[in-house]
Parts: structure tokens; C-alpha cells; sequence
């Protein structure tokens, strides 16, 4: 029996505990607006919503809460189970059925061992979407990435325009968004301080200020968990809106297209389920928020995006906009396994272990509370975020990653030994100048599509991401980390073994070893944006350029990278989003 099949039992038994309480307390399961396809079937909506993940879930209560709206809310998947719930289990929800499972082209700059040089690209597939399996981490950004989509073209969407969205959940004096006390809060939970971990990570930060540069900037994560628990936006927004009458929900429902008239306003949108197809009728608004992936697919099988791409499909040209599913970044970690002698990082023996079992059901605390990403650093455009995870499953981080099996034992030596303490420094690039694209699959003619992030593609993103390893190995190398024994594993790849590593206890690795390891293993962090961004596919009020009555509200729209986790930018941008169409339904109504 492997790990997964001993996890998933213990698993198994914790999750029926917790979902017995949790359901009694939060009936986690019911859902009390969810409608059935057949009973939806023509109605009329004044606002649809596609897509029920981040930006979904905000804009379904903040646009529902006023009662002389209806709103439809649509979501392509089903309903996540109760091992959701556990933040440790942010890794195996990934390749399950709660995934949409989605995978790159075959990379020709970076991924060479990854099986068949794919990425896989996890996005969350249920009510409640990425949100539902992601790390939990809350980030609220840095001025100067605002303000630079202002240069891009995002001129209401500046650092001023969402400071107050930003702040508001970590309860800081933030002027107009206080105003509605009863707004959803996330619950924002800081690390706690009391590992050899975490301190050696605290007393790091004075040492590399003094030492090295004093804009190095090292802070420990914020989760937003609530008593041991995943609390993310679906938890405080979508499931808020449940009390609302007038916001139905429709699951297992995939958009085929936005239909227009003849004056180019969508005015309905057209579903499929497993057993029929139908059309829905909107008077107001359909707002597009499925995704950085799924936006523009959507958009381009409505007839928005480049004809001649359109016309190989067979699809009518509503509008002709070439930057549709162009544009897309992404950020990539670079992992550099150390091990460290204290006993103070999550390992397998760990998390199946009745000890923390126990700890986690009685106190909501312990490995399974966390998601085990202990803190974030950055100078310039590069950083590094450590990850607490001693002992590495090979079959997960296989599965998850689509390592092969040399790679994957070349960055994780010490895989085999299940109590093993130690973290993965994920070294990465904020601001990565490479650029992908979502195209239509013609193998499906269509109605699936294929995504090329083209990772590493400009040699500057090779660049930043060595000097945020140098960077990492710098904090490795610090006092604080060589007092708990931090010894980095440098990968010993065949492919690279020309350029080292070299047996030498003072070993520094030179570029091109570097650039030779992260050609192979460089990772996706998961942080997809661009597609659809403001300028060029929608306007400074998010309104798709071209139609009417159509706005795309998600991570897609964003113009440029940030330089951390995007999730707390996504609500930010959707709340903001929600108040401008509230107030422009109150001139209009």
C-alpha cells in the first residue's frame, strides 16, 4: 500500500469526522440555489455569471444582495467534496475529478523533464473553482505593479483605485470600503513564529539586510484558513449568497457560446449538459469569469477574436480583436530541496500520524492546518517562497508536477525517507517577460482549446529566475539556516552534468547549470493572467470591446503580471468591478 492509498484512508475516516461537525454547524453540502437545467431553460436573468471560482463567487453575492436583480450563476463542474476542507490537501486535490486537468503544449524552452515536456496547469473544476484547491495564500500587492498596469493602458485600475479592496480584509483603515459593515471579511490567519523554522527564517531577514542588501524583503505567509479549516472566498462570498432568493445556480452546465443580436448585445447564452442543450436569456449583462484559460475560449466560440482563426473553425466573426488568448503569463518555481536537522517541516509520517490526527480534529492546528508554504521573500523583480515540506511522495509530486522519474529523484534525493525534515525553496521571476497564447484545438474542431505559455521563452525571465536562486542560496547559507543544519541537495541531472554540481563543499553553480536545470524542471506556479486584458480585449470598465452587454471579470483581464499570489488581486478587481456595475444600474434603472 503507497502513501496516497494510506493517506487517502486515514483521509477518508478524518474527512467524515470533520464533515459531520462542519456540516451540522456550516451545512457544507447544501446548496439551496441550485436549480436544474430544464427548469431554467428560456428564463430570463438580469445578469448572468459564467464561472463560479474567485472572481465568480464575488460578484454572485455582491450583485444578489440587491433583490431587484435575478442572477444566474453558471459552473461547469460539480460540488467539491468534504477533503477540501483540510489545507494539507491542497496538493492531492489536484489530477482528481475537482481539476479540470488541463496540460500545456509541449514546451520548447523550458519543461524537458516533464513527461513529453507538458505542464500541468490545475485549475479547480466544482462550485467554488481554484479557490477550492489552492494554497490558501493572501497576498495584497505592491504599488508600483498597480501602477504599471495605469502605464498599460488599466487607467482606473491603479494601486489608488483598489488600495482600500486590498487592505480591507486585513482590517486596515481603508476609507470607502468600510463603509458596509456587514461586507464579507476573509478570515486572514499569519504563520505561526514558533518552528526553528519560521525563526531561522525571521532572524534571516536582519542578517541579509546587513550582510547582503537591505531591500531584501522576507515575510512570513498569511492563510486564509478559520480554525484549521479552508476559508476562501466561496466560504465568505458564495456561500454568504445562499440567503438570497433571487441568485439561482446551475452545475454540471458547460457555455457553449454568447449569443448576440443584431446590434452586437449579448443577449443569451447557450449550455450543455450531458443530456441536452439550452439557451438562457439575459436583460442586463453576461459576465464572463471563468478564467484566464476558459474567458477567451469562450469569447472566441462566441464569435470574439481573430477572424482568420475563427474562420478555420467555421465560427461567424461578431468581432475581430486579435489580443483574445494572447498575452499570457505566468509565474514559474524553480525548487532546490534542503534538509534540515530540526524537527520542524511536514513530512509524510507526519500527516499520518494519530498524533496530529488528533491535534487537528480537537484543536484545528498541527501539519493538516496548513498548507505548508511558511513565508515569501523578493528583491527587485525576483523572489523565493519556502515551502515546509520535508519528505516528498514520489507517485503526488509526479502526478501533480509531470516529472519524470529521473528528474523527479535528481531534485528529491532523499525521496525514500518518509520522516526526512527539510523545505523546497521555490525560487521565481515577479515579473517574467515571456508571453503565451490560448488557441482553439483543431483536433476538437473547436470546442476544446490548447494553451502554449511559451515558459522561458525570453531570456531575460532566464536571468531573473538565476538571480532569485542565487538569492535563495544565499538565505540557505545564512547563519540562521546553517544553525538548523540547512543543507541544499543540488540536483545531480544527467542532461546537466557537464556544468556540475562539482564535489566541493564551498560549491557555487555557475549559470550555466542553471539555466541547464531550470530548461528541465522550472515548474508552473499556478498564476495565470493576460488573456483577456484591459486595453486591448475589454475597456477600463471591463466591457468587452466591440459588443455590448458583455464583460469579462477575472484574472484574465489583467495586463501585466504581479509580483506575488494573485488571488487577493482577483477579489479586489471583482468587488471594485460589482460596485462600478451597481452604481451604473442605479443611473439606468
Amino acid at each position: 500500500m503507497n502513501f496516497i492509498q494510506q493517506f487517502l484512508i486515514l483521509a477518508t475516516l478524518l474527512t467524515g469526522l470533520i464533515a459531520i461537525a462542519y456540516k451540522l454547524i456550516f451545512d457544507y453540502e447544501y446548496i439551496p440555489n441550485l436549480v436544474s437545467i430544464d427548469t431554467i431553460k428560456d428564463r430570463y436573468y438580469d445578469f448572468i455569471i459564467i464561472g463560479s471560482g474567485t472572481s465568480g463567487s464575488v460578484l454572485a453575492y455582491e450583485l444578489s444582495k440587491h433583490s431587484n436583480y435575478t442572477v444566474l450563476l453558471i459552473e461547469a463542474g460539480g460540488i467539491f467534496n468534504g477533503l477540501s476542507i483540510i489545507p494539507i490537501l491542497s496538493t492531492m486535490m489536484q489530477g482528481t475529478e475537482m481539476d479540470w486537468q488541463l496540460k500545456s503544449t509541449p514546451q520548447l524552452y523550458s519543461s524537458r523533464g516533464l513527461k513529453n515536456e507538458q505542464q500541468c496547469l490545475s485549475r479547480g473544476k466544482g462550485v467554488g473553482g481554484s479557490n477550492q484547491l489552492n494554497y490558501l495564500l493572501h497576498f495584497s500587492g505592491i504599488p508600483k505593479d498597480f501602477d504599471e498596469w495605469r502605464k498599460a493602458g488599466a487607467v482606473n485600475w491603479s494601486y489608488d483605485n483598489l488600495k482600500c479592496y486590498l487592505d480591507r480584509h486585513e482590517m486596515k483603515d481603508n476609507g470607502e470600503c468600510e463603509n458596509d459593515t456587514d461586507s464579507p471579511k476573509l478570515s486572514i490567519i499569519p504563520m505561526e513564529n514558533e518552528t526553528p523554522l519560521t525563526r531561522a527564517f525571521i532572524r534571516a531577514t536582519k542578517e541579509l539586510k546587513g550582510n547582503f542588501n537591505p531591500n531584501v524583503s522576507l515575510n512570513l505567509s498569511k492563510f486564509t484558513t478559520r480554525k484549521g479549516v479552508r476559508h476562501t472566498v466561496f466560504h465568505e462570498y458564495l456561500r454568504r449568497a445562499y440567503k438570497h432568493k433571487n441568485l439561482s445556480i446551475v452545475v454540471h452546465a458547460r457555455v457553449e457560446k454568447i449569443e448576440f443580436n443584431e446590434n452586437k448585445e449579448a443577449i443569451s447564452v447557450k449550455i450543455a449538459t450531458q443530456s441536452q442543450v439550452t439557451r438562457i436569456n439575459v436583460r442586463k449583462e453576461v459576465i464572463l469569469a471563468a478564467g484566464t484559460y476558459h474567458s477567451p475560449h469562450i469569447l472566441k466560440r462566441s464569435g470574439i477574436g481573430d477572424k482568420h482563426e475563427l474562420k478555420k473553425f467555421g465560427i461567424d466573426l461578431i468581432h475581430h480583436s486579435q489580443s483574445v488568448g494572447e498575452n499570457l503569463f505566468d509565474h514559474m518555481n524553480f525548487p532546490l530541496f534542503v534538509s534540515i536537522n530540526e524537527s520542524a517541516t511536514v513530512t509524510k509520517d507526519k500527516i499520518l500520524s494519530a498524533r496530529e490526527i488528533y491535534r487537528y480534529l480537537v484543536d484545528g492546528a498541527g501539519v493538516l492546518s496548513t498548507t505548508a508554504v511558511i513565508g515569501s521573500g523578493r528583491l527587485n523583480d525576483y523572489g523565493l517562497i519556502l515551502f515546509g515540506a520535508g519528505s516528498a511522495d514520489e507517485e503526488t509530486l509526479k502526478h501533480v508536477a509531470n516529472f519524470k522519474t529521473d528528474v523527479f529523484r535528481a531534485f528529491f534525493p532523499l525521496y525514500a525517507n518518509s520522516s526526512q525534515e527539510g523545505f523546497v525553496a521555490l525560487s521565481t521571476c515577479y515579473l517574467p517577460k515571456s508571453r503565451g497564447r490560448i488557441i482553439l484545438n483543431p483536433k476538437t474542431f473547436g470546442n476544446d482549446f490548447l494553451i502554449d505559455p511559451q515558459y522561458l521563452k525570453d531570456d531575460y525571465d532566464i536571468e531573473c529566475m538565476i538571480n532569485a536562486i542565487r538569492l535563495s542560496i544565499r538565505l540557505i547559507k545564512s547563519d540562521s539556516f546553517q544553525a538548523i543544519g540547512a543543507t541544499i541537495h543540488f540536483p545531480k541531472l544527467r542532461q546537466c552534468q557537464n556544468f556540475g554540481p562539482f564535489d566541493d563543499p564551498n560549491y557555487e553553480p555557475n549559470d550555466r547549470y542553471l539555466e541547464c536545470l531550470l530548461r528541465h524542471a522550472a515548474l508552473t506556479a499556478h498564476h495565470p493572467g493576460g488573456t483577456c486584458a484591459i486595453g486591448s480585449v475589454v475597456d477600463n470598465d471591463l466591457n468587452v470591446i466591440g459588443v455590448k452587454k458583455l464583460k469579462v471579470i477575472d484574472g484574465s483581464v489583467f495586463p501585466l503580471p504581479l509580483s506575488g499570489y494573485p488571488n487577493s488581486a482577483i477579489v479586489a478587481v471583482a468587488e471594485r468591478a460589482s460596485k462600478l456595475i451597481i452604481n451604473e444600474g442605479l443611473k439606468t434603472d
